[in-house]
This record gives structure tokens, sequence and C-alpha cells, in this order.
């Protein structure tokens, strides 16, 4: 035997989606794959591209059948791509190809815009403009989601709910409001 079989190494988020967000479990991120059985993991490491974890025994559960599990804190990474990789030999000690997998980590929203409209174009809503249709519009990141959006003089409030305004799938969004 001169040639090691493949490995092979997953990264997961606990909720599924092929991201790891900020409602997922940052702290229990699980590594995951399996190497020859009766081999040997040589290197294990999970990167943001700046910094770079380690794994050594002990921090993961290498199983007779080659099958290996690991959890890391990922809370510590760079928002941006993760690199996980796995080196590994066999039992006697032929090295298997290198083998990685990625995961995007994406826990803080992208900066969000407003914007009020006046029909004067003077930065100032008065008594000529029409306050009956008060446009705002902004954007948010894309895909996003609008999660609670208010307009107030200091007296009064207004909170507009979804319905009220118009988002697209690139993140812009409109609404129309009486502001008389």
């Amino acid at each position: 035997d001169t040639v090691a079989d493949a490995s092979s190494v997953t990264i997961a988020d606990s909720g599924n989606d092929g991201v790891i967000s900020s409602t997922d479990d940052l702290g229990h991120t699980q590594l995951s794959g399996s190497i020859e059985a009766g081999g040997r993991i040589t290197g294990l490491t999970i990167s943001d591209g700046d910094t770079t974890i380690t794994l050594n025994e002990g921090d993961y559960t290498l199983l007779a059948d080659g099958t290996w599990t690991a959890n890391v804190d990922v809370s510590s990474f760079n928002d941006g791509t993760l690199t996980v990789a796995l080196d590994a030999e066999d039992a006697n000690g032929n090295t298997a190809a290198q083998v990685t997998d990625t995961i995007a980590k994406d826990t803080v929203a992208d900066a969000s815009s407003v914007d009020i409209a006046d029909s004067g174009a003077d930065g100032v809503i008065s008594s000529t403009d029409d306050l009956g249709n008060t446009q705002l519009s902004g954007s948010i990141e894309a895909g996003g989601r609008i999660t609670g959006l208010t307009i107030s003089d200091g007296s009064t409030t207004i909170t507009l709910h979804e319905g009220d305004y118009t988002l697209l799938p690139d993140g812009t969004w409109t609404a129309n409001v009486d502001v008389s």
C-alpha cells in the first residue's frame, strides 16, 4: 500500500443554510469528515485569512473507521470566507492529498441608509410640501429584512410595518408617509 485513500472535510453552520450568521452557535461550529480507517490526522486548521486556529489531537474526535468531528469557536474570526484544511496519512504513513472546505461567515449587517424627500428640495418639510405624501427611501443589505422603521418629530412617532413600505431584493426600499 503506497497511496492513502482520499479524505474529506466539511464545515457546517447550525442553521444549515450555508452561512455562519449571528443566529448560529458561533462557539460550536461543527467540522467533520473522514480519513482512511486506521489513519491519522496530521494537520487540521480553520482560518479566515488573517487568523488561523490549529486543532490538535484532543481537539477532535477520530473514530477507528476514519470518521472525525470537532467543534470550533469561530466568534473571533472576521466576517468573510472561512477555510478548513485537513491533512492526513494512512496507517502505513502514506500522505493523503490535502482537502479543504469553505463557508461564508456573515454576522454583521451592512450599513443601512434613510432619506426623507421634501417636495421643495430645500431639506425642510414644511406646510408648502405635500405632507400627506412624504417619501422615505433607503437601502439595507441585499436580501435583508426591515426590523423596524419609524419617523418621529420628537413628540409624535409613526411606526411603519411590513406592507407600509416596498422592499426590493437588492435592499432598496421606499415608503410614502402622511406627516401632516
